[in-house]
């Protein structure tokens, strides 16, 4: 399998611009993107796992 870096580094920079993540060139913001997905998730289970706890009144 060949080295994907060299391969990357080898294009002229405009051609290098477009091989990042999902076009994201900043890792801090893709970053952010995985984290709120990571909240979103545990927001979800913790719903699911406390559905119908309590509220007898």
């Amino acid at each position: 399998m060949p080295d994907v870096r060299r391969l990357i580094e080898g294009l002229p920079s405009s051609q290098r611009r477009g091989a990042t993540l999902l076009g994201i060139e900043d890792p801090w913001v893709l970053l952010a993107y995985l984290l709120s997905f990571i909240v979103a998730a545990g927001c979800i289970a913790y719903g699911l796992l406390n559905w119908n706890e309590g509220g007898d009144d």
